[in-house]
């Protein structure tokens, strides 16, 4: 499915969701396995949909959980989130980059002390 997605459906899939929860899976997912950076996307259109407090104090308290540990990327590439997401690194890599050529999106950050200063920068700057 994702091998046909660009940001113009992700943007329809985050004007369309329906809880907060649907927010913070996505921003997990995002970040954390496909490894992109759409997280100005989701604050903006969390401000539209009246949620952007709950996605703030999300980012604010959960951002350490949107960047994959050593662990977490063993697990996924020889465990059991391999059969769980269909693991297919080419595949995977393929769709990081396509999504990439949009000019919204940015490479996920894979370090904790510049991810936790960019988390605090998106907040303050909305």
């Amino acid at each position: 499915m994702w091998e046909d997605i660009n940001i113009d459906d992700l943007e329809y899939i985050l004007e369309n969701l329906s809880n907060t929860f649907s927010y913070y899976t996505l921003i997990e997912f995002t970040y954390k396995y496909l490894e992109i950076d759409i997280l100005q996307l989701i604050v903006d259109q969390a401000k539209k949909a009246g949620v952007y407090e709950d996605i703030k104090q999300y980012l604010q308290n959960q951002w350490n959980v949107i960047v994959q540990t050593e662990w977490e990327r063993i697990d996924l590439e020889e465990g059991v989130e391999k059969e769980y997401f269909h693991y297919d690194p080419n595949q995977w890599n393929y769709i990081k980059q396509k999504l990439l050529l949009d000019k919204r999106v940015k490479p996920a950050l894979t370090d904790y002390n510049g991810l936790e200063d960019y988390i605090k920068s998106i907040i303050i700057n909305s």
